[in-house]
């Protein structure tokens, strides 16, 4: 799913959005399996680039929170995407 959702297609992430499978994604964020969590950050950080509707509805759910979570493991791979989360835009 993160490999879609790189493609700069607004579209894709409505229909992920609409399909509800933000929620879904999220849980991965707390399974014990790095390279889940990784996946679903990626794909959550790529979610999150678009549109406003996007961030304001992970921050409904408290991805963020788990997002920041994900700093506790000691994982560079995760900390590293924790950083695009949470790093503003260029």
């Amino acid at each position: 799913m993160r490999h879609a959702l790189t493609i700069e297609d607004d579209s894709l992430i409505d229909l992920v959005i609409g399909l509800g499978f933000v929620g879904k994604l999220a849980v991965f964020l707390d399974i014990d399996s790095e390279s889940l969590r990784l996946e679903a950050a990626w794909a959550l950080t790529n979610i999150a680039g678009g549109k406003n509707d996007s961030v304001t509805l992970m921050r409904k759910l408290g991805i963020q929170y788990k997002m920041l979570e994900l700093l506790r493991t000691g994982s560079l791979t995760l900390i590293d995407q924790v950083r695009l989360e949470i790093s503003p835009s260029p």
